[in-house]
């Protein structure tokens, strides 16, 4: 009951409530186990303790560690790995249990070195009395100190552990007589491990990796399998990582024609619409601006042919590809799909819907980047007048509203209105605890400032 108690604290996320449970907990398991002990036994050096005091001993560490003591976590969870010892012996797998809480530990105050001893004694245990190992604790505890060495910048130790968790996977696949060139359990751990990798910025790694993974895949699924088209677009962000641009693009398209294989939009249109769109994502980052619109017109032509013309998700597509061509200053075309985005969702959400007002605010946007002042007041008022009917007065995006009223003020010389539009969005903001470098904050600010200083010293009249 005490040892509950502690745990729905935990679950709570009051830690520091929980650790006198655990610790009272502790001592009544030690005090009932002692019980039944022999003078003899009670003697011995060190004393016997209760298996179960010790998981109490360990979770009380956890707990801990969880309410930031970090060094009376560490000096527990040492506690334990002592206690574990004696009660089951060197090889008992909870032993390497508190070995791996020692060192993530130490990978937590960034003491690498210790963190790879503790893991490193992990896997001594696991590797069991006379070679007798534990296979897939030993693997999963090298794949930890192959992460590790990664933080710690030992990138050739890293290898050597990875590599000897894939050599343990494979004796372990041929031991079970199964195939290992289409082996399922080495193709995960190869994903694991390179998840692994990407992660603890071990880039050049993770797409070696990677690669060995999706020729597997391919052996175990076939060309047209779905898992061989994850394959690739895993493979993709590896590339990616390492700003191999057209390498990672060449990769996601690998993976849309495996789709297309597999059944196509039809069949698979989200799988299909995410490749295009990761492609996108790779056209923006290598400052391609065709690549990326061809990339997000083709997500608009998918949900086009799968859902109709009238769907949400059409329109989403629709205001993407908007977006990225209002930032290309393609602005003709992008009103062009502004509009027909809100002519869509009048139609499926109502006229006075968020979407509506969202879209609106871009349309305004647009107009502004094209100095029509008057055709941006109309956007930004009826995106105020939905957000105030539907926000209410006081909700932020009713605020930016009101700074995008004050911005076509602004454009069409009314500077005093355009700075007191910016004060009451302003005012808003604070109201909801915004800080001063919200993104959002800041450009309503600049806005100020800039209405301020044409107020001051003239600007030419734009209607």
């Amino acid at each position: 009951a005490l040892y509950n108690v502690g745990a729905t604290y935990m679950e709570m996320g009051l830690a520091a409530d929980a650790i006198p449970h655990f610790l009272d907990a502790e001592k009544v398991y030690q005090s009932a186990f002692e019980a039944d002990l022999t003078e003899e036994e009670r003697a011995a050096d060190p004393p016997p303790r209760s298996p179960l005091a010790i998981d109490c001993l360990r979770t009380r560490g956890l707990a801990s560690e969880t309410a930031g003591n970090l060094d009376e976590a560490l000096e527990i969870y040492e506690e334990s790995v002592s206690m574990q010892r004696n009660h089951a012996g060197p090889h008992h797998p909870l032993l390497a249990m508190s070995h791996n809480n020692v060192g993530a530990l130490h990978v937590r105050r960034k003491n690498f070195k210790k963190a790879r001893e503790e893991f490193g004694k992990s896997a001594a245990v696991h590797r069991g009395e006379n070679g007798t190992a534990t296979p897939l604790a030993l693997i999963e505890t090298l794949v930890q100190l192959g992460n590790v060495c990664v933080m710690d910048e030992e990138l050739e130790d890293a290898e050597k552990y990875y590599d000897e968790a894939v050599e343990i996977q494979t004796l372990h696949v041929q031991e079970a007589g199964e195939t290992v060139d289409k082996s399922t359990k080495i193709a995960n751990l190869l994903e694991h491990i390179a998840q692994m990798q990407g992660r603890y910025g071990a880039k050049d790694l993770a797409i070696s990796t990677w690669k060995k993974e999706v020729e597997i895949r391919e052996a175990i699924v076939g060309p047209k399998g779905l898992a061989f088209a994850t394959s690739h677009s895993n493979l993709a962000v590896a590339y990616a990582a390492n700003k191999l641009w057209d390498k990672a693009i060449s990769a996601y398209e690998e993976s849309i024609e495996i789709i297309k294989k597999a059944g196509g939009a039809k069949k698979h249109r989200g799988l299909l619409i995410d490749a295009y769109r990761s492609t996108a994502n790779i056209y923006v980052s290598k400052l391609d601006g065709p690549g990326t619109i061809a990339s997000l017109r083709k997500v608009l032509e998918i949900n086009k042919e799968v859902l109709g013309d009238e769907h949400k998700d059409v329109a989403v597509s629709l205001v993407h590809l908007a977006d990225m061509k209002s930032n290309m200053k393609m602005s003709e075309e992008a009103l062009v799909d502004y509009e027909h985005a809100i002519e869509m969702y009048e139609r499926l959400d109502g006229e006075d819907s968020i979407s509506v007002a969202d879209v609106n605010i871009k349309l305004g946007n647009v107009y502004i980047n094209l100095s029509r002042g008057w055709k941006a007041m109309e956007s930004y008022q009826e995106a105020l007048s939905i957000r105030k009917k539907k926000l209410g007065k006081k909700h932020p995006e009713t605020g930016e509203a009101i700074a995008g009223v004050g911005l076509a003020q602004a454009a069409l010389g009314d500077f005093e209105q355009a700075m007191l539009a910016a004060d009451n969005a302003l005012k808003i903001y604070k109201k909801n605890k915004m800080s001063d470098n919200h993104p959002m904050v800041e450009r309503v600010k600049q806005q100020r400032e800039t209405a301020e200083n044409s107020y001051k010293y003239g600007a030419v009249l734009r209607l």
